[in-house]
């Protein structure tokens, strides 16, 4: 994605592209619950979901995403962990800069 914008319809093109992949679906499922929860906390991206649907969301994303054992998984669930107030995440080894900030919070 770079330097473009989060959207709805960019989210789904993530699904629709990957839908081939049958064996990485759920793995989708729980990114694509993570980036619909930026889009509802953040109220945009042409999201219809309530801002408070964003901790449904990323309670989805977190239950999906902690049986994969991926650098990206363990990074975003991090950042769900972050978002929760909870500084502490033992899956960090991959990640020295996270590692260092999230050990001075």
């Amino acid at each position: 994605m770079g330097g473009d914008t989060l959207d709805i319809v960019r989210i789904d093109n993530f699904i629709d592209i990957t839908e081939k992949y049958s064996t990485a679906r759920r793995y989708v499922d729980g990114l694509s619950n993570y980036l619909y929860g930026i889009l509802a906390k953040d109220q945009r991206g042409g999201t219809n979901l309530k801002q408070s649907d964003y901790k449904a969301r990323y309670s989805s994303a977190f239950d999906i995403l902690k049986g994969f054992e991926t650098p990206l998984s363990a990074i975003v669930n991090v950042i769900i962990n972050f978002n929760k107030n909870i500084f502490s995440y033992s899956n960090l080894l991959f990640t020295p800069q996270l590692q260092q900030v999230m050990s001075r919070l």
